[in-house]
């Protein structure tokens, strides 16, 4: 059986904008709103002492992904209609979502919270800088690096496979924008796109040759 990859957004695929304000909402435990602001000065400390991007993205993912697994859910019907992907494909999931740098381990706690099996969750892209050109790599904000289009293609370039799609609300893909399946912020992913997403990866292996770096 043939392989195929999920490269998985979170926030705007299942962490949707009405999840975003229904959580706030709900988040009135004083010890949570400690911790969330203790972590955001802190963050702030190690961008001044300038800790390399890397290390520092992982501790700040790293600190927050507990308190998000404890405290809040995505959107039930935008995870209803990934799980129903997985049912109808052989795709395993790679996180590409900024999230990953919390690391694999706490991906796969996040995401069985909300109904994926953990077993399907098998990578994610790196937390590294790509040398590239392009929008996103000049941004001062050390949460944003190289474009998605890039961290995936590196990612297959180390991890062949034989089909893959890309499910994110955003399209900073580059050359493999033909695979992405772009998702509305606000509703996430919804099952017209999870159908889309079925068809193509049940098709027959694709080609793709990897150039980037």
């Amino acid at each position: 059986m043939s392989k195929a990859l999920i490269f998985l957004d979170i926030d705007g695929v299942l962490n949707t904008v009405q999840e975003v304000v229904l959580n706030s909402r709900k988040d009135k435990k004083l010890f949570y709103r400690f911790k969330y602001w203790i972590g955001e000065i802190v963050y702030i400390f190690l961008k001044k002492i300038t800790l390399d991007r890397e290390s520092l993205l992982n501790w700040y993912y790293g600190f927050y992904c507990p308190y998000f697994t404890n405290q809040h859910s995505f959107n039930i019907y935008a995870c209803s209609n990934l799980l129903y992907i997985l049912e109808k494909t052989n795709a395993d999931i790679v996180v590409s979502s900024t999230w990953r740098h919390a690391g694999l381990k706490n991906m796969k706690i996040l995401l069985k919270q909300n109904g994926i099996p953990e077993e399907r969750v098998v990578g994610v892209t790196t937390s590294k800088d790509i040398p590239c050109d392009c929008e996103y790599e000049k941004r001062k904000d050390p949460k944003y690096g190289c474009s998605r289009g890039h961290q995936i293609e590196a990612y297959l370039k180390e991890n062949p496979c034989d089909n893959f799609i890309i499910l994110d609300d955003d399209n900073d893909m580059g050359r493999l924008s033909n695979r992405l399946i772009q998702t509305d912020s606000f509703n996430g992913l919804l099952i017209t796109e999870a159908d889309k997403a079925i068809s193509m990866l049940n098709k027959e292996p694709i080609k793709f040759n990897l150039m980037l770096i």
